[in-house]
């Protein structure tokens, strides 16, 4: 055990001793301006009031027919030539049956689903489109793991001075004896969020380095990073200067609160962002502690980033127009809560955590199975659903019990409702009494590990699982494509080895010669 390890536990009871002195908004900002990626938990309110947020008037104002004139969570991405719209109120029950039964009525007559099929692709949607990606972690990468994996040829650069973490944050992958130093491919997480792509290392710390970095993006599409909001820029490489390469680039920065704002050079990770955001502070039980999701905010963030980037490449499709679009990811986070943030804002109310309950619905929560660590989920939305489930259970007369007939009195009694389907589920086997449940027409699903989603039917079916031959580490099964293409294969090549592609790319997009490239190494501009 390290030194560091070893004292974990001692070193954050005297962080969390010294910070109950603090204020906690000055004991941040004075850490962020220091560059330590950190963040409040904000509630609710917080984000309600958030400067950066009202800054960058993050926040839109809608009125609704019934409710009135309230502000709603935005959008996480300012796009400079096609901003979304989203300034028309959720729509009353029916209020469009007559718009759209006329429209039906003067429409064309739909190809049938079998021509449809007939005349399907047979190429990819985004063949074609070069992409030049600055980023790295999570949240960057596997946005352009969607693009490759969508047709687009996925150009990733890298410093040899600052390479992505994720090529070696891992203890041990494989099975040996002992742990040994990691090389740069072996990181499990790297060969995850990097299928597809070619990989080029430049320095950008040296002109001849950021001078090559231009000249590759004038031979792209798009150029996105997921660095600081003035990361690139400070090296030449912002929006201004890549459209003086070419005009209908398409630039993405994916930062953590984004352009402009008094946080926007603030440094964060997927959980700061999370805080930020106000996910951590909903997230746990009622008598404990904020809690983070996990990399799922990350992913979160590339597929919305690369949703984004899609919708401005349609942009210049129609109208030859590049762009650029100004992400942040802390405002994404906050753009998945828009119905506690509009509780809020309508009542006063901060939603508080609870666990794995439901606001209304009873039982909803995560069961101990028979066994070790064997876990079920069940949700029950209606008296109907709860009446199949007692018959599951083979105690039909809890429907007809007065604490628990109506979806009031349940969410009344859920505490002894929980204490009687967890000592019953206790009794069987997760996978099993999953089955039953589905089966009878009862919401449930098993909380399952690495194992038991590599072990899972359904995704082997579906062909979720690709297996991908890696030069140095052999066969890796990894996640494929998290969708399908009717008649189109979406097999995925491996990550790249660091620098694998420097000489097919920069010869072939820029046309070095090999003397060229022999000097560029030589002055160490490239590896």
């Amino acid at each position: 055990m390290t030194y560091r390890a070893a004292h974990l536990m001692e070193f954050g009871a005297d962080i969390d001793a010294w910070a109950l002195e603090q204020k906690r908004d000055d004991l941040y900002h004075r850490a962020a301006q220091l560059g330590i990626p950190c963040g409040p938990i904000n509630n609710a309110r917080d984000v309600m009031s958030f400067a950066q947020f009202e800054s960058r008037e993050y926040f839109v104002d809608v009125e609704h027919p019934k409710a009135g004139r309230n502000k709603y969570a935005g959008w996480p991405y300012r796009m400079s030539r096609c901003a979304p719209n989203v300034y028309r109120p959720a729509p009353l029950l029916g209020q469009h049956n007559e718009e759209v039964h006329a429209e039906l009525k003067s429409a064309p007559v739909a190809a049938p689903a079998a021509a449809v099929a007939r005349h399907s692709p047979t190429t990819l949607p985004l063949a074609g489109i070069r992409v030049l990606e600055f980023a790295w972690v999570w949240a960057g990468p596997y946005c352009g793991v969607l693009l490759s994996m969508l047709g687009a040829e996925v150009i990733k650069v890298e410093g040899p001075k600052r390479l992505d973490l994720t090529r070696r944050s891992v203890v041990w992958p494989r099975a040996a004896e002992q742990p040994k130093a990691l090389g740069p491919e072996e990181g499990m997480a790297y060969n995850t969020m990097n299928l597809n792509k070619r990989s080029v290392t430049i320095d950008l710390s040296q002109d001849e380095g950021r001078e090559l970095a231009r000249r590759l993006a004038a031979s792209c599409d798009v150029v996105y990073d997921n660095m600081r909001a003035d990361a690139l820029s400070t090296l030449g490489l912002g929006y201004d200067d890549l459209r003086a390469v070419r005009e209908d680039l398409i630039v993405a920065s994916s930062s953590g609160r984004g352009h402009g704002g008094p946080e926007s050079k603030y440094l964060g990770y997927a959980m700061v962002h999370q805080s930020v955001g106000g996910g951590s502070y909903i997230t746990g039980y009622p008598d404990d502690h904020p809690s983070h999701s996990g990399g799922d905010v990350d992913l979160m963030n590339a597929i919305t980033l690369a949703f984004s980037i899609v919708a401005a490449l349609h942009h210049r499709a129609r109208t030859g127009e590049g762009q650029f679009i100004d992400y942040s990811q802390c405002e994404a986070c906050s753009s998945l809560l828009g119905e506690v943030l509009l509780d809020y804002e309508m009542t006063g109310k901060v939603t508080e955590r609870m666990g794995n309950a439901h606001v209304s619905s009873a039982p909803h929560n995560v069961y101990r199975c028979w066994g070790v660590d064997r876990w079920l989920a069940i949700e029950v939305h209606s008296d109907q659903e709860f009446s199949k489930l007692t018959q599951v259970m083979g105690a039909p007369e809890l429907a007809a019990d007065a604490r628990f007939k109506t979806a009031q009195a349940r969410k009344t009694h859920e505490g002894e409702l929980n204490e009687i389907v967890g000592s019953w589920v206790r009794e069987y086997d997760r996978d099993w009494l999953a089955e039953q449940l589905n089966a009878a027409g009862v919401t449930a699903a098993p909380s399952r590990d690495a194992h038991d989603l590599y072990a899972d039917s359904h995704l082997r079916d579906r062909g979720s699982f690709v297996t991908v031959e890696h030069p140095d580490l052999g066969p890796l099964e990894l996640v494929g494509a998290p969708f399908q293409i009717q008649g189109l294969d979406l097999q995925p090549r491996y990550a790249p080895r660091l620098g694998e592609h420097n000489d097919l790319v920069l010869g072939r997009q820029l046309g070095l010669t090999e003397e060229e490239l022999a000097g560029y190494r030589a002055r160490n501009v490239i590896t």
